[in-house]
């Protein structure tokens, strides 16, 4: 089994060698019972997730729909025949009776399987409609049980892996954003940061469907209790990093002439703050300098500052943050998330070397 893991890693993924298996199993099955294949096959590549837990509940919700599109599809044909209409009128109202009865999750295999038997529907209309019931049947156990017993998924090592990939891009864009506000040069290239920004936030949000996809999958499989508390660490420094992530998103947005008062202090500290931010995100094994605290104090003391002082309302408006302001205090957010971050960092590893039982649960 282990060789087949290690197989299906390198070369072509657990989910589409259980889509093989399904598909050679389903068709095995419907040849031995005499029923034509093609509709089950359909629907075991179709209905395989992400997860068995998925498998089976959307399971439960695509059979029901399956006999809603064969049942229309055996009443247009005895009713028009074969027709264009008979197809229109089929898929139409499978799709509109899945909806209007809370069955999304099987409208697609219910709408494949009631136009794709209108060519093979001449006589015998309830022997038809009980033949595409058995077969989508077919194609959804078969795709179920392969989930729930081939290859099952282990998501907490990519998990693990697309983090360091998340704080890593998070580094990096923090350190492009600040310069953007002390460089002009930099400051020509806002928009792509703002996509980067956008693509961080899709990746983030991707690793914590990841996590929820694991817990599922977790509810059908023994596993073992260090491999649980590893996925909890690394469910908490998601959410930890998607604060981070937050405010870095505010700085995005920051009023463009924000970058036209900064002084050669406040650029040295402003680009001094976002390089060690940037370091210690992908380094959190060891300990902060106090260079790098003095340095935060140094942001705090000047998030206290009034640089509203003396400005006059104009419009009808008036800004009770200013830019520099709404700045200094994202950079000591984002100190604050890559604080807990190394506090939850350094409690796992203490956590590692305590943990006195690894069973199974």
């Amino acid at each position: 089994m282990l060789l087949l893991k290690n197989f299906t890693n390198k070369w072509i993924g657990h989910r589409v060698l259980k889509t093989g298996v399904a598909v050679f199993l389903t068709a095995a099955v419907c040849n031995a019972l005499g029923f034509p294949a093609v509709f089950a096959v359909i629907t075991a590549i179709v209905t395989l997730e992400p997860t068995a837990s998925d498998s089976i509940k959307k399971g439960l919700v695509r059979f029901p729909a399956s006999a809603i599109g064969a049942a229309l599809a055996v009443f247009f044909v005895s009713v028009l025949g074969p027709s264009p209409l008979t197809f229109a009128l089929a898929a139409t109202l499978t799709i509109y009776i899945c909806q209007k009865l809370r069955l999304e999750q099987g409208t697609l295999v219910a709408a494949l399987t009631s136009v794709a038997m209108i060519p093979d529907v001449h006589d015998h209309f309830f022997l038809a409609f009980l033949t595409r019931l058995g077969t989508t049947t077919i194609g959804l156990t078969v795709s179920t049980l392969i989930n729930l017993l081939l290859l099952p998924p282990d998501y907490t090592g990519t998990v693990s892996e697309r983090m360091k990939i998340h704080k890593r891009d998070l580094a990096d864009l923090l350190t492009k954003t600040v310069n953007q506000f002390i460089d002009e040069e930099h400051f020509q290239h806002s928009e792509s940061h703002k996509k980067d920004y956008s693509k961080l936030r899709k990746n983030i949000d991707r690793s914590e469907e990841l996590i929820i996809f694991q817990k599922k999958e977790w509810k059908y499989h023994r596993f073992r209790y260090s491999d649980y508390r590893n996925l909890a660490d690394l469910e908490k420094q998601l959410h930890i990093l998607q604060r981070a992530v937050l405010h870095l998103g505010n700085l995005q947005y920051v009023h463009v002439d924000a970058k036209a008062g900064f002084n050669d202090y406040e650029k040295k500290l402003l680009s001094k703050s976002a390089g060690y931010m940037a370091y210690y995100f992908g380094n959190l094994e060891g300990d902060f300098s106090d260079s790098y605290y003095h340095t935060i104090n140094e942001v705090d003391q000047y998030l206290k500052y009034d640089f509203t002082a003396g400005q006059k309302k104009s419009g009808d408006y008036f800004h009770h943050f200013h830019a520099k302001t709404v700045i200094f205090y994202e950079l000591l957010s984002i100190h604050d998330t890559l604080e807990e971050l190394h506090q939850q960092h350094s409690k796992n590893l203490k956590g590692k070397g305590n943990w006195a039982r690894d069973g199974e649960i």
